[in-house]
């Protein structure tokens, strides 16, 4: 009994550490207000699970920015297509892309696209060989359509996007079809979820005040929410279905480089 009764006084006081949280803030800092309330509504994300990073004392992210540029610019005059480019411009990227001559293309959001032409544009970087492409609702699905429609091939698609299910399943299809055979396809985030997205919203304030609306976690089960869904669909469609090979030289657990055979599988 007495357990039971410490055990309700720690959550009557938990609720009221929230509660006076929420108030304060109401107050001090109105912007943080829904912020505090998301946390309040779902305590249940607070301990989700999160992907387990093999060799914390590397550079992921710069291992796989080399093997991106080594890909890229390894064959001057290739054309590269990068869907979902995310709000920071990479200017030093764009600059060795300039000097071997790559052709880019870029799918994002309108805001994200102005903002990356105009710090490219202030960096000096050449835009003559630069096009972006971009949608104000909705997702890539429709300038992709698009380059499908006019007929457009790439030596080297990057798929960074939403890692969801129903936004990069269409996505990813579409991109196969505006790929060369033999060009290499390059996908990141191999082992995120959904799991890992609530987490990140539940402790990281700029992440829930960046992502809250482009995520709806409805349309999901929670086994589904635990899958990886980039890798599921790489391995799935274009390993398995596609006949895609896998890099390992160029890969790693969290990012995949694939090439797409010279000819439909099967044949």
């Amino acid at each position: 009994m007495l357990m039971r009764a410490a055990t309700v006084s720690d959550k009557a006081r938990m609720l009221f550490e929230q509660g006076y949280d929420i108030l304060w803030t109401a107050v001090r800092n109105p912007r943080m207000l829904g912020w505090h309330l998301f946390r309040a509504r779902h305590r249940e994300y607070r301990n989700l699970p999160i992907p387990e990073v093999a060799d914390e004392s590397r550079d992921w992210g710069q291992i796989h920015e080399t093997q991106l540029r080594s890909i890229v610019t390894g064959t001057p005059g290739q054309s590269f297509l990068e869907i979902g480019i995310g709000w920071t411009p990479r200017v030093a990227r764009m600059k060795d892309f300039q000097q071997s001559g790559t052709r880019y293309t870029a799918c994002d959001f309108a805001a994200v696209c102005d903002h990356h032409r105009a710090e490219f544009q202030a960096a000096g970087v050449d835009l003559s060989k630069v096009r972006f492409l971009s949608n104000r609702v909705g997702t890539y699905a429709w300038p992709l359509t698009e380059l499908v429609r006019t007929g457009e091939q790439f030596d080297v698609i990057y798929l960074d996007g939403h890692h969801t299910f129903y936004v990069d399943l269409p996505a990813l299809l579409l991109a196969d079809l505006l790929l060369k055979p033999g060009g290499y396809m390059l996908l990141d985030d191999i082992v995120w979820t959904l799991n890992f997205m609530k987490r990140q919203l539940y402790h990281v304030r700029n992440e829930w005040g960046f992502y809250r609306t482009m995520y709806d976690f409805a349309g999901y089960e929670p086994e589904q929410e635990a899958i990886p869904h980039i890798k599921l669909m790489a391995e799935a469609i274009l390993i398995e279905r596609l006949g895609y090979q896998k890099l390992n030289e160029h890969s790693t657990p969290f990012w995949w480089a694939l090439r797409k055979p010279e000819r439909p599988a099967g044949h």
